[in-house]
């Protein structure tokens, strides 16, 4: 529905500033405002990302909070963590992508990636296609590919096989970055007719795939081209953008032009999702009374007490 809104421009989300406060490590702050017209749904989620939290803090890559506000009177109704909101936001957009343009039935699928996003992508790309029956997966370390393979084997059916890059894409019909920095994937590696979707932006994808591939896809073209003049480097080169994904679902344009057409979705992320799916939540946290309500307003005669005090 929130795409459908956008295609239809019934949003207001303009690019995403970012600001970057420590150089030298990959580490940024984004603030998504955004507005549905359709849910009237308005609010902001402001997220950081600092790859090596992990490694140095024991913390997150991702953190971050999510601001839902009345958009008749401007006060804020609900403040969350927006963590698990992003991942789920993420793999249902990634859930989309591959609804439209992957092969019918798709049995192969690979992940890049042993994060907390390929973990949400494996288990509802498995759920969603029944008909994958085995999940490719890579990970430069062995300690967190072995984790992975642990976490996630009693949970998914399809078999997990870890494999070198070269072998995990070649024989996959849809494959997933997701936390890959540098430049992995060659357009000779992947096979007619697979689907590729980046979540880290293009930096998984050498500069033949971005030149080479027969279309790439976006979520929103003008986020895309704002990241794009800000993060050149991210990008492996100048894509040529063929369409947004709500346009592929309004049938505006093709999703797959023939069969053998390789496709790469670059998906940064809609704060238009990140506030529906929040607005859900807090709907249902409300209904089963969850949560700690907090005093918002100031007494207004706070300012005289002050200055008598």
């Amino acid at each position: 529905r929130v795409l459908k809104s956008h295609g239809d421009g019934k949003v207001q989300m303009p690019p995403k500033p970012a600001v970057f406060p420590r150089k030298g490590r990959y580490s940024f702050f984004h603030a998504m405002p955004a507005y549905v017209e359709d849910l009237d749904i308005c609010g902001l989620k402001w997220l950081a990302r600092v790859s090596d939290n992990p490694s140095l803090h024991g913390l997150p890559q991702f953190t971050g909070l999510q601001v839902i506000n009345n958009p008749e009177t401007g006060v804020p109704l609900c403040v969350m963590d927006c963590r698990w909101i992003t991942v789920a936001r993420t793999t249902a957009v990634s859930l989309i992508t591959a609804e439209l343009c992957s092969s019918k039935d798709p049995s192969t699928l690979t992940i890049l990636g042993t994060g907390l996003q390929s973990r949400f992508h494996a288990f509802m790309f498995a759920n969603r296609f029944p008909s994958i029956h085995k999940i490719y997966v890579y990970n430069r370390s062995q300690e967190g590919l072995q984790r992975f393979i642990e976490e996630m084997k009693p949970r998914l059916g399809p078999k997990i096989v870890s494999a070198d890059p070269e072998e995990a894409v070649g024989d996959a019909e849809i494959i997933i970055s997701a936390g890959i920095m540098q430049p992995l994937i060659h357009l000779g590696w992947i096979q007619k007719g697979a689907l590729c979707i980046g979540l880290d932006l293009a930096r998984a994808w050498h500069p033949d795939v971005i030149s080479g591939i027969d279309r790439i896809f976006t979520d929103d073209t003008e986020q895309f081209w704002n990241r794009y003049g800000t993060e050149p480097e991210a990008f492996n080169g100048k894509p040529v953008v063929a369409g947004e994904l709500s346009s592929l679902l309004a049938g505006k344009i093709p999703s797959r032009l023939y069969d053998e057409e390789r496709i790469l979705s670059l998906n940064l992320g809609m704060a238009i999702c990140d506030l529906a799916l929040g607005d859900l939540i807090f709907r249902e946290a409300s209904r089963q009374k969850v949560g700690i309500e907090l005093p918002l307003m100031e007494r207004e005669d706070l300012l005289p007490s002050v200055f008598s005090s």
